[in-house]
């Protein structure tokens, strides 16, 4: 089982030890999974808890220390925002932030200005500059208090299971449906964006005109002032296979009709939707486990799926998931946010995963992250504390 003479890239599963206190667990669901792996024992149960191509990181501490750092404002590359910091360490994806302010608004008011770009959207303890979560959400989205004292807010929490019942029609835009990414009519179907189809024009007259120009033909008045629009939200064209352009029709854009949840700073409509997944849990007998699932969007998972995920995960290392305190384990910004970067007692910078790849194929190049606030910093204590002593360091402190 989980032979070494088995590429890395088609193991289902290998450990590393990243530093002294820290382990590094990788779960990849290739298609010889099964045959590679015994139904008794507990790295088939994690597995199984997983859709096929999908990779679990999970990296353990002992006696972690932890610390948000970032810049007062703004974004930066999160291999600047590690800068001279000292190993061995990693460093993971920390909060959600607005990165296209006019898209978003808060529920029932009017969409953001660009004042808003790449503000928290929760508060930190780096920069007076964030959003408050929407009210159906503060019960689940909660500060996380690091070692040192500093903080983000970000969440669910995932102690319990989230409701991710769809309520009826009527309802969807009520708080009842604030995990519900897309609308349904009564008899249960998606409603098709009749915007969509426009988008799509818009698109194909746009590439049409970006390669007549190389012959001196303009943009028309009508097309420049929509791209125009398009920029000022934070849209690019962007090229793709086949040399076709999408810009319009480009996410956040979708040929479905969204609830109003969808548009929310830091919404958590996105529960019931498949995705890559990252959080913590901290577990009283002072370890803390940083886990992140990455994968082709239509593979991912939603948030429940997730907490099965790490529920399977700490199990796997011995750890209870019921005795964890209330919101000591939770989920942080996903998607193409996700990051997880080992640094070692020399300063080397190794990539371990990230998000919104189609490969997680290693060496992963450093060059693939987006830009983020801020980023969670994961040592370990080098004193004789008690392993337990973590544990309770957010209360004495």
């Amino acid at each position: 089982m989980f032979s070494h003479e088995i590429p890395q890239g088609e193991r289902a599963y290998f450990n590393r030890r990243l530093a002294p206190g820290i382990i590094q667990h990788q779960f990849h669901r290739v298609p010889s999974w099964e045959a590679q792996c015994d139904p008794t024992t507990l790295e088939y149960t994690v597995l199984s808890t997983m859709k096929d191509r999908g990779i679990f990181s999970l990296i353990a501490f002992e006696r972690a220390a932890t610390s948000v750092i970032g810049p007062k404002e703004g974004v930066a590359h999160p291999v600047d925002i590690i800068g001279d910091q000292g190993g061995p360490a990693v460093f993971v994806t920390g909060a959600y932030f607005l990165h296209l302010p006019y898209y978003f608004k808060p529920h029932g008011g009017v969409p953001l200005h660009d004042q808003f770009l790449y503000w928290t959207v929760g508060e930190t303890s780096l920069t007076p500059n964030f959003l408050p979560f929407d009210t159906p959400y503060q019960d689940v989205m909660k500060k996380r208090i690091m070692s040192d004292g500093s903080f983000y807010s970000t969440g669910p929490s995932l102690n319990k299971e989230l409701d991710l019942s769809r309520p009826d029609f009527s309802r969807l835009n009520t708080s009842k449906g604030r995990y519900q990414y897309l609308a349904y009519d009564d008899l249960g179907n998606t409603i098709r964006n009749p915007m969509w189809e426009d988008r799509q024009t818009f698109d194909r007259m746009y590439q049409e005109v970006q390669l007549a120009q190389t012959h001196g033909k303009q943009m028309g008045p009508g097309l420049a002032i929509e791209a125009k629009a398009l920029h000022q939200a934070g849209r690019t064209p962007r090229l793709q296979p086949g040399r076709n352009i999408i810009f319009s029709a480009a996410a956040p854009a979708h040929p479905l009709i969204r609830t109003s949840w969808a548009f929310v700073p830091a919404n958590l409509s996105h529960a019931s939707q498949p995705n890559e997944r990252s959080g913590i849990s901290r577990h009283p007998t002072g370890e803390l486990l940083s886990h992140a699932y990455t994968c082709i969007r239509a593979d991912g998972l939603t948030l429940n799926e997730f907490r099965t995920l790490v529920k399977a995960g700490s199990e796997y290392l011995g750890l209870s998931f019921e005795d964890i305190m209330e919101d000591e384990v939770w989920a942080n910004d996903g998607g193409g946010s996700i990051f997880q970067i080992f640094v070692d007692a020399d300063g080397n910078k190794e990539l371990l995963v990230s998000g919104g790849q189609a490969t997680q194929m290693h060496p992963l190049p450093l060059t693939t992250m987006r830009e983020v606030p801020h980023a969670v910093k994961i040592g370990v204590y080098n004193d004789d504390r008690p392993a337990t002593a973590y544990a309770l360091t957010k209360l004495t402190t």
